[in-house]
């Protein structure tokens, strides 16, 4: 037997298939170039730290998901592959105490809530409520116009995406017009 096939073997005995699953607790969220955000998290109970990516609940493509923010304090589960603690990975939000769900919600339908007030509910046959008012659409096709004739000047054609969205700005959109605010 050689011996990088006993080290291969070793490996093999050593491999772990099972996913370990643990609670912990966030010490600190940092910012990180791979991942985008690690997280510094204490087991609980035990008190072991642990270095985790996060997991969200849609996601997958870069700049993709269901983003939201996580705080020093908050409870996680951490995956842990075959237990390896170097391949934790944290899913935020397990319901307990104070990080319970909202008040009056009953797991019917989908609530994002920010504790700064923002509160967004989506339930079966709601209406949508349109974004775009407008006066946007119009400052959109004339800052548009405007970029379109400072390259024209410069000798610069215009892509025939720009000309296409300046004739549908003012009959494509107008479902998502939503009345102007008054304060």
């Amino acid at each position: 037997m050689t011996k990088d096939s006993l080290e291969s073997m070793v490996r093999d005995l050593a491999r772990d298939g099972r996913a370990w699953v643990e609670l912990a607790v966030v010490d600190v969220v940092e910012p990180d170039s791979d991942t985008g955000v690690m997280l510094l998290c204490t087991l609980v109970p035990g008190g072991d730290q642990v270095m985790a990516r996060l997991a969200v609940p849609i996601g997958g493509q870069t700049g993709e998901g269901d983003w939201g923010r996580l705080e020093q304090g908050a409870e996680v589960l951490l995956l842990l592959p075959g237990g390896d603690r170097n391949r934790a990975v944290a899913i935020a939000g397990p319901t307990s105490g104070m990080a319970g769900p909202p008040s009056g919600w009953a797991g019917d339908g989908r609530q994002i809530l920010d504790r700064d007030g923002m509160d967004v509910r989506a339930t079966d046959g709601a209406t949508t409520v349109p974004a775009v008012t407008a006066s946007l659409l119009t400052d959109l096709k004339a800052s548009i116009s405007e970029m379109r004739t400072a390259l024209l000047g410069l000798g610069v054609a215009s892509l025939p995406q720009t000309d296409t969205l300046l004739a549908a700005i003012d009959t494509s959109y107008r479902a998502v017009l939503r009345a102007e605010e008054t304060t």
